[in-house]
């Protein structure tokens, strides 16, 4: 028998160099058996502002920091690089604290570094060599990753997946209202049943060719979930009112009994 290719999984790193993002999440912490016993690490999720792969997604880079109250270690200069000051008495000698509350979406500088892993395969690794607060830290950032609980679903909101839906058909051009009111009124007379509702959604997105690839992503950005069954109906009308924003205009959406008000 022929030997079989075992394919390599290339992965692409963050740049090297010096870049601009902002903690965008914080993990739960994970326990990992190293050479001094047992420690917990706290995984700080870092997005790249000003660094894209090329399909328009940013770089993610997260810092591992062992959770300690040392006074010299990692945890603790980082949450006062965050903070923008020296940690208070309280704060030093507590036994908990929020590292979402403290760090996410803190606006930060830093620089990555790449070197080979130890275990001689040839494969580099990257972590954040230092990082510092960004003395200007303007309006809150969105994630890309739809990682705040506490956006909404709107419209204006963008997503990895919008943009590469963006790149297939171009820009989608707001519609006013008063054009909106030119156009011949929808029948309002019966109430969509979810499964309505599912079956448009699906409808559209084979209408516009969303590639099944960015359909989850789509999702989880519109409606929070991979699942159109578990989705509510408000997120499922929300759901096709997007898809239908991201096709060219004059794209024809009709199908049988296509009277759904929205």
């Amino acid at each position: 028998m022929a030997t079989v290719a075992i394919p390599r999984q290339e992965w692409d790193h963050h740049p090297a160099g010096q870049h601009e993002g902002f903690f965008f999440a914080v993990e739960e912490p994970r326990e990992f058996e190293t050479q001094w016993g047992p420690k917990v690490k706290l995984p700080l999720k870092i997005e790249s502002s000003t660094s894209f792969r090329d399909d328009g997604q940013p770089y993610i880079i997260t810092i591992w920091d062992t959770v300690s109250s040392a006074p010299n270690s990692n945890l603790r200069q980082h949450r006062e690089k965050v903070l923008g000051r020296e940690l208070t008495a309280d704060e030093s000698k507590a036994t908990e604290f929020d590292p979402v509350e403290e760090f996410v979406a803190v606006r930060i500088g830093y620089v990555v570094a790449h070197r080979p892993k130890a275990d001689g395969s040839g494969d580099i690794t990257s972590f954040i060599e230092t990082f510092w607060r960004l003395e200007d830290q303007g309006e809150k950032p969105e994630s890309k990753q739809n990682r705040y609980d506490d956006i909404p679903l709107k419209p204006e909101k963008s997503s990895a997946a919008k943009e590469q839906l963006d790149k297939l058909f171009g820009p989608t051009e707001e519609v006013t209202e008063e054009e909106l009111a030119k156009e011949e009124p929808k029948k309002k007379s019966s109430t969509p049943t979810k499964a309505d509702l599912i079956k448009q959604a699906i409808h559209a997105e084979k209408v516009i060719e969303l590639e099944e690839a960015h359909i989850p992503k789509c999702r989880m950005k519109f409606i929070e979930t991979e699942d159109l069954e578990s989705a509510t109906v408000a997120q499922l009308k929300e759901y096709i009112t997007q898809v239908k924003g991201l096709a060219p205009p004059g794209t024809d959406f009709s199908f049988e009994n296509d009277d759904l008000p929205f």
